[in-house]
């Protein structure tokens, strides 16, 4: 029957053990060794949309990154300045669903409970310290990376100043909490390295086998600044309360440029970049406080207000908390919605648009979203799940699956023309069988329920 501009029927295919294209534990996605394993594609649920998501994200990473900057040295109103300005900054990304919004707010605990555990080192603190430490490893790859770090700079800076030998038994129940916490997270990431498909899926995903450096100047940019903070280091040989700021000025030319120790590329280097503003404003804060006005000094003050400065001109058009006109092209749907979340868990086949929208607002399962590149499975399968999805498209485009899994950053670029047309080859081929056996994919894939959108495709 027709729903409010939608027609669901059961499919003709027995029902089958369903398929989730996000999150099955048969079909692991293998992002979530470098990212999240944090639910389905597409957006939020209504009630917990983007601009409650601000509001969260905004309301608790204040008071973090003000406990932050307290931590390390800067005085109670320009804590409070700089962690307004850069809330406002950020309120962008802020208001993404999970990164930045939950990730964020997580990975400035961790530094502050770090932080207050260098200042006094404790068993308490130490695993307060490490749980949301050893949490972070399961949430988001750029903040774990970043947070641990900070961590190892700041402990070699102490051993160079030989002032690390009275922390090494808390720093030691600190790294046995982190690791207890996050052993699960690496024992299956290990495990989803280990499959046969790893390597095939990692290409998919921009995980690339590659040492070069993603940006040219953004890579200057850090390692200078790196430089400068080892020459103050050097010119302040007495002053330990300086050792957690030039950690911070140390990290981001580490975690720019990591591949170079284990020769894979995670795109994209610019999801740090949150982090390193948050490291370019402790650092600009506290040499202008300190008053460190030598030349390196102002020479790392200009560093980190450019770091600044260029988040302000990407994000400046993300300040406003909107709601662009897609939301709500699928309000037709929402009766659609309450019968499949009153069904039991489905396997919906529909257009790619729909797709989305049924992943973000039903508990039901869809065959194909884009971002199912991120599964564990062969470009093959993934190819055909497209060409299943797009099977009553009369204008079906059968070099989507290449266009859409080009590699948009610089280190990728040495295959692409090569990979493209094997992936031409593999979607074209796909989409032959699809259309000459549809029946069998539908019972290949656990197809339940078949789902058309006449709005979206009359």
């Amino acid at each position: 029957p027709s729903v409010t501009g939608a027609v669901v029927f059961p499919a003709w295919v027995s029902p089958a053990c369903g398929t989730t294209v996000m999150m099955s534990p048969a079909r692991p996605p293998i992002c979530s060794c470098c990212v999240s394993l944090s639910g389905s594609a597409g957006a939020p649920p209504p009630e917990r949309g983007p601009t409650q998501l601000t509001l969260f994200g905004a309301a608790f990473a204040f008071p973090l990154l003000y406990g932050v900057l307290r931590q390390c040295g800067i005085s109670l109103k320009s804590s409070c300045i700089g962690a307004a300005f850069y809330v406002v900054l950020f309120l962008g990304p802020l208001r993404r669903v999970m990164h930045q919004s939950v990730s964020f707010p997580l990975t400035l605990l961790a530094l502050l409970l770090f932080l207050r555990f260098w200042q006094k080192p404790s068993t308490g603190r130490a695993i307060a310290a490490g749980i949301p430490m050893g949490i972070l490893p399961h949430i988001y790859y750029w903040g774990w990376t970043f947070v641990f770090a900070v961590a190892a700079v700041l402990c070699v800076l102490a051993a160079l100043r030989k002032s690390l030998r009275p922390r090494l038994l808390p720093i030691a129940l600190l790294c046995i909490a982190t690791a207890l916490v996050a052993l699960p997270y690496f024992l299956y990431a290990g495990s989803l390295l280990a499959q046969p498909l790893a390597q095939e899926a990692a290409e998919r995903s921009s995980v690339i086998a590659s040492r070069g450096i993603e940006s040219g100047p953004r890579s200057i940019l850090a390692l200078t600044l790196a430089a400068c903070a080892l020459w103050i280091l050097f010119r302040r040989r007495k002053d330990d309360a300086i050792l957690p700021v030039l950690a911070f000025a140390l990290t981001p030319a580490i975690v720019l440029h990591q591949q170079l120790l284990h020769g894979t590329v995670i795109s994209f280097a610019t999801h740090y970049y949150p982090l390193i503003c948050v490291a370019s404003l402790l650092c600009a804060l506290y040499f202008w406080e300190k008053k460190v006005r030598s030349l390196t000094g102002w020479l790392a003050m200009g560093i980190c207000c450019t770091f600044l400065l260029a988040a302000g001109f990407d994000y400046s058009g993300r300040l406003m908390v909107h709601q662009s006109d897609r939301v709500y092209a699928m309000q037709h749907m929402g009766t659609v919605y309450d019968r499949l979340n009153a069904e039991p868990k489905e396997v919906v086949l529909t257009d790619l648009i729909t797709s989305l929208a049924i992943a973000s607002n039903t508990r039901a399962d869809v065959v194909f979203t884009e971002h199912t590149r991120h599964l564990l499975i062969s470009t093959k399968e993934y190819a055909e799940r497209y060409c299943l999805s797009s099977l009553f498209n009369p204008s079906l485009d059968e070099t989507w699956v290449a266009d859409i899994l080009r590699e948009p950053s610089n280190v990728g670029r040495a295959r692409e023309a090569e990979m493209y047309e094997e992936r031409v080859v593999i979607a074209r081929d796909a989409c032959r069988r699809v259309r000459a056996n549809p029946r069998s994919f539908l019972e290949q894939f656990g197809v339940t329920v078949l789902l058309w959108n006449e709005k979206e495709q009359p």
